[in-house]
Order: C-alpha cells, then sequence, then structure tokens
C-alpha cells in the first residue's frame, strides 16, 4: 500500500503543470531586461538604465508601441515561458501618457491573446480576439472598462498588477489594478487556451515616456493538481497513523 501511495504521489509530482515565482526583476543587473524579454513587433525600443545607484528600471521613448515577450531564454525564439495555471503579473509603472497593457498569449498560437491594457490618467479595459503578434489590440469596447484617479504620473512609480485565472466554464477571468484604479473580474465570452504566454504591450504617446521597474509572473498549479497532491497527502498521512498504532 505505501509502495502504490508513494507511487502515486511521484505520478502527481509529475503531472503537475510548471509552477513559477520567478525572482523580482529589479533591473540593477546589467542586461537584466534583454535576458528577460524578447521582442516581437513595433518600432519603440526599450532601454534598461544604469544610473550605478539603486533604482535603475525600464523606460520606453514616444511615439510608437511594442509587443514584448517575457521569456527567459530569449535566444531561443520559437517558444516563450507558458504557463498552465492561474498567473499574475506584477510590477511598477511611471508615465506620462499612452498605455500600458499585459497580453496573456496563447502558448500554441503567438497570434492569439487577451489583453489587460491601462490608459493614462485613468482608464483600464480588456479585449479578447487579439493578435500579440501585430500589436493589435482588439475589440476594447466589448467588456467595459473601469476609469477614475489612478494616481499614476511620470515622478513617481505606481504599482501595476493584472491577474489572469479560468473559470469552472472555461472561459478566462481577467482582473487588473494600477494604483488606485481597479477592475474587477472580468469574464471573457471566450474559450480559455490551455497554456499562456506573458507579453508586454507599451506604447507611449508623442513626445511622452512610460518606465516600469520591479517585474515579476507568478503563476500557481491548477486546482485539479492540487487536488490529486492533497489526496496523495492525505493518504500517506493516514498510512503513517495507522503504522505507529
Amino acid at each position: 500500500m505505501r509502495k502504490a501511495l508513494l507511487t502515486l504521489a511521484g505520478i502527481a509530482a509529475m503531472t503537475m503543470p510548471q509552477t513559477t515565482s520567478a525572482a523580482v526583476l529589479t533591473f540593477e543587473t546589467a542586461g537584466e531586461y534583454a535576458s528577460n524579454f524578447r521582442m516581437i513587433t513595433g518600432a519603440a525600443s526599450a532601454t534598461q538604465s544604469s544610473n550605478g545607484i539603486e533604482n535603475d528600471f525600464v523606460g520606453v521613448a514616444g511615439g510608437s508601441s511594442f509587443v514584448s515577450f517575457f521569456d527567459t531564454t530569449p535566444a531561443e525564439t520559437t517558444t516563450a515561458d507558458s504557463f498552465a495555471g492561474p498567473v499574475t503579473v506584477q510590477t511598477d509603472i511611471r508615465m506620462s501618457g499612452g498605455s500600458f497593457g499585459i497580453y496573456f498569449v496563447n502558448a500554441a498560437n503567438s497570434g492569439q491573446g487577451y489583453l489587460a491594457i491601462f490608459n493614462h490618467p485613468g482608464t483600464i479595459r480588456v479585449a479578447d480576439s487579439t493578435v500579440p503578434t501585430s500589436n493589435n489590440a482588439g475589440d476594447l469596447t466589448e467588456y467595459g472598462s473601469a476609469t477614475g484617479t489612478s494616481g499614476v504620473s511620470s515622478t513617481a512609480f505606481s504599482p501595476l498588477t493584472v491577474s489572469y485565472a479560468v473559470n469552472a466554464n472555461n472561459n478566462p477571468v481577467i482582473s487588473m489594478t494600477v494604483g488606485s484604479l481597479v477592475l474587477a473580474p472580468t469574464t471573457l465570452n471566450v474559450q480559455a487556451f490551455d497554456a499562456v504566454s506573458v507579453a508586454l504591450r507599451i506604447s507611449p504617446a508623442s513626445s511622452q515616456s512610460i518606465s516600469f521597474d520591479n517585474f515579476n509572473v507568478t503563476a500557481v498549479p491548477e486546482p485539479g493538481s492540487l487536488a490529486i497532491l492533497s489526496f496523495v497527502g492525505a493518504a500517506l498521512a493516514t498510512r503513517r497513523r495507522r503504522g505507529t498504532r
């Protein structure tokens, strides 16, 4: 029985989706942006600052937009990091105009994605049927918006958090918080992808700039996999208790 339980535990471990809680990218190390992101489209360029002091960041000059995948192996250009379970993206942004968005890209087809986007000074919207590889934002009117005061400015960094999950009907659910502005969890009227990658969509307004810092992607196991491990753990605990009687 113990061997069977251990075998089941091994199977559960092998079938567990990749769990990632990447170290926060603070951009204090030279080349940190280039080592973790891969540009897909757009003319704008992102530049990692090199002040030689704390609080280096990635800055983007205004005038055009671009899409860049979060990819910890950017030299391998056919795939990006992908996640099967819920995903949370966190960063700090500073901007004087334009938009900052997060794509959740179909890991099997980078031409398909969902988008959560913040437009300065205070609008958050989401869209499905987007095309990350061509910088397409999709229909940003379908699911409404959150509008109000965000507190985001060009002089100080503000926190940005975007969360992606899949509900019981296999619909994507996206929420976004930027500074003090909140878009509540919004269900998209499409079927979710099996796994997603993360990409930035940054579009500074003309003569404006956008910077980001302290970037982190956190993904957690799917509930089904957690249930398997919970069962295995409970069964092993029961077996141990019986063995001590």
